[in-house]
């Protein structure tokens, strides 16, 4: 079993945040860049008997409660990645995946989507299944939720680890 809390000291200097404290986003503010994030992946229990393996991460927000996730872009870890965006109205289960593209062309790395259709005490759940084994992501969150809000995440081989 394997987690990583973020931000670390890592992706606070990178952030340009205090260091390892919440990512302070004002209302409809973006991370400053992608925060890459560590390799953890494990069983996916919406795929039985899957060898494929998936990364969990657990986005958690300050502030009153909100049924809309933040925004949320997720790329394989390279500069020349291209950023999908992950929809919580359309990337909502194993069966409407959001992919993710590997650096060579025709090709996904992964695929994305929330987790649950209900996410109490604004903390969310991204489940991204691994296509290319030895994939690593990277991760922008948009506060688009109408209010300023702390995050941080937690990016775990199991759901219970995130």
């Amino acid at each position: 079993m394997a987690f990583t809390v973020y931000p670390d000291a890592a992706t606070s200097v990178l952030l340009v945040t205090p260091i390892n404290t919440p990512v302070p986003l004002a209302a409809g503010a973006a991370m400053g860049s992608f925060a890459p994030l560590a390799g953890h992946a494990g069983p996916n229990p919406d795929l039985p008997g899957s060898p494929l393996l998936t990364t969990f991460i657990r986005i958690s927000m300050s502030g009153a409660a909100s049924s809309t996730p933040p925004k949320v872009e997720l790329s394989v870890f390279n500069p020349a990645a291209v950023a999908v965006t992950i929809d919580p109205t359309m990337n909502n289960s194993i069966g409407n995946v959001k992919a993710i593209p590997a650096l060579t062309p025709g090709f996904d790395a992964a695929a994305a989507y929330w987790g649950g259709s209900a996410f109490p005490n604004n903390v969310y759940v991204l489940k991204v299944v691994i296509e290319i084994p030895g994939t690593t992501l990277q991760m922008k969150i948009t506060n688009n939720t109408g209010a300023n809000r702390d995050f941080v995440w937690v990016v775990g081989d199991s759901d219970t680890e995130s």
